[in-house]
């Protein structure tokens, strides 16, 4: 009907936070008396908006660091961020808190911190919670990217879970966990993925996740990260600017791929490397970079050695001024 384009349409705001409420709440069983104060960063987004009424549920004492939203830190709001991560680590030292979490601007991401104010790398958050949830629900799928596996494959062979590898990207993942209809997903970026939230990614629900783990486990954070790095070390990722990726991905394999024990193109390349140590680069679908990542079964310190090679071969192909020169860091 042409009249039809003419009619005045109308809107009303409503608030759907405390449906959202809710139904996050009903999902969870949560004793106040289990945990002492938790230090929480919103980065100054949205994570207010619901941490707060969802904190006030369970009745969980808060400490909040960047709560209202706006302006965004000069920094960005990627909770991962060394530099943000250390504000919140300073935020936490001095006082004594049982667990720390920061999100990024939209909650879709979040990391964690324990007692002591250290932030758990994200790879040993998802390995964490791969062994949560199989515990739970014994030979489900657990969905993860393949920057760093070994933790992860670790829990799934010792707990019989299904392994469902997927390109990195929050698109891959959810598609890959609607193929496999996992139970849970994770990704080194700090992303979480629940069947219960359709396979998609949330915050609000890793955070819950986290607490209801720790309340059942009656272990610190702490305690579960060295559990973790009992099995395998990683360094923390490496962002380099490579003017000539193909070139430079061309020289590791020529230099890895005979020696490697396996090479695998799934995601960028990965080289699993005699001495139970393994490394992955992967071009950025986001921005103009090179991601790389370490991990090790063995000593730390071999890995920085050979981590430090790898990264002499790539320096050529590299903008960067020596200021700029990565370091590598086991976590």
């Amino acid at each position: 009907d042409p009249g039809a384009w003419n009619q005045r349409g109308s809107y009303q705001n409503v608030s759907l936070v405390p449906q959202y409420t809710a139904f996050l709440s009903d999902l969870f069983s949560l004793d106040q008396s289990d945990f002492g104060c938790i230090a929480v960063n919103g980065l100054n987004g949205s994570a207010s908006t619901l941490v707060s009424p969802l904190a006030a549920c369970f009745d969980l004492p808060l400490s909040w660091f960047r709560k209202e939203p706006g302006p965004m830190p000069e920094l960005g709001a990627d909770p991962s961020r060394k530099a943000l991560s250390d504000e919140m680590s300073a935020y936490m030292t001095g006082n004594r808190y049982d667990f720390g979490v920061a999100w990024d601007s939209d909650c879709d991401r979040c990391v964690f911190y324990d007692d002591q104010g250290q932030m758990l790398p994200s790879s040993y958050a998802v390995a964490i919670f791969a062994e949560y949830f199989l515990e739970a629900y014994p030979g489900e799928t657990i969905v993860y990217d393949t920057k760093l596996v070994f933790n992860t494959e670790a829990v799934l062979q010792r707990l019989s879970g299904k392994p469902a590898p997927a390109l990195t990207g929050s698109a891959f993942m959810r598609q890959k966990m609607k193929a496999t209809n996992a139970i849970y997903g994770g990704e080194s970026s700090a992303h979480h993925y629940f069947r219960m939230f359709s396979g998609c990614d949330s915050g609000m629900l890793a955070w819950l996740s986290m607490l209801q783990l720790l309340q059942r486990r009656g272990v610190s954070l702490r305690q579960l990260v060295e559990e973790h790095q009992g099995l395998a070390r990683c360094t923390a990722e490496i962002s380099l600017s490579i003017e000539d990726v193909d070139s430079a991905f061309s020289c590791i394999d020529g230099r890895y791929g005979q020696r490697a024990d396996r090479v695998d193109e799934f995601d960028g390349l990965a080289f699993w490397m005699p001495g139970s140590w393994r490394f992955s680069l992967r071009q950025s679908k986001t921005e103009d970079k090179v991601r790389l990542n370490f991990e090790t079964k063995a000593r730390p310190e071999d890995l920085l050695e050979e981590g430090e090679q790898v990264l002499k071969l790539l320096h050529p192909f590299c903008r960067l001024t020596e200021a700029e020169k990565p370091v590598l860091l086991v976590q």
